[in-house]
């Protein structure tokens, strides 16, 4: 019983700090706008210029390396997992196709991408998102 006493007195303590710093924050941007005569910045602030891309590629090579690297790991196991214990289960019928879907989706992803690394077809997929899923919503929103 104490238990969920106390359960219930830290989610309450957890939704005021919650609401204060939501609060707090916003009487500080309000300040903060109040002080700049009143008005927002401009959109264009907010938008990222397209140098800003180009500074960032070699950090966006080593992490699509590292992601190369850990997406063939992955990949390596789950074959040799796949292989060994899930075929055994479902020919010997201890498994169902639906029990051992998410293994199978994971491989898949980890496959994906690990071709994505080999071909360097990432940054093409990267940009359609950006030019494509991103930009249209910044430009709606602003």
């Amino acid at each position: 019983m104490k238990k969920q006493n106390n359960a219930g007195i830290n989610g309450w303590k957890r939704k005021v700090l919650v609401i204060t710093l939501l609060f707090f924050i916003s009487a500080l941007a309000g300040t903060c706008a109040f002080a700049a005569g009143g008005e927002l910045p401009p959109a264009d602030s907010f938008r990222p210029d397209a140098d800003s891309f180009d500074a960032a590629g070699v950090i966006v090579s080593v992490i699509v390396f590292i992601a190369g690297i850990a997406a063939s790991v992955y990949f390596a196991i789950g074959m040799i997992k796949v292989v060994v214990k899930d075929v055994k289960e479902l020919v010997s019928g201890e498994a169902s196709l639906k029990d051992k879907q998410s293994r199978f989706m994971a491989i898949g992803v980890a496959f994906i991408i690990l071709l994505l690394v080999i071909t360097g077809k990432w940054y093409d997929v990267l940009s359609v998102i950006w030019n494509k899923l991103c930009l249209p919503i910044i430009n709606k929103l602003s």
